[in-house]
């Protein structure tokens, strides 16, 4: 995999020490592309910062955009499915 785009888009300030927790979320899965999206929260729920990643499967010795392997499509898919799922109930 290689990340080939990345945006971060600070929020709310965090002191040294406070607690935190990251959710992780499948945004869109395509043959070569997966795209997610990491959101941090404070102790008290609120949004402290968001991470959108683009990544690209690569082969690592041709330097070239591959399909990803079936069972790893098959797995994302169903991921981003479970999640869509999650946030229209």
């Amino acid at each position: 995999m290689a990340a080939v785009e990345q945006s971060i888009k600070y929020k709310k300030e965090l002191m040294a020490g406070e607690n935190v927790y990251i959710e992780t979320t499948v945004e869109e899965v395509r043959e070569k592309v997966l795209i997610t999206k990491h959101t941090m929260f404070d102790g008290n729920s609120n949004v402290a910062a968001e991470c959108r990643l683009v990544g690209v499967h690569l082969d690592a010795v041709k330097r070239k955009s591959v399909t990803f392997p079936d069972y790893i499509l098959k797995k994302a898919k169903e991921l981003a499915i479970q999640q869509e799922t999650l946030t229209q109930s």
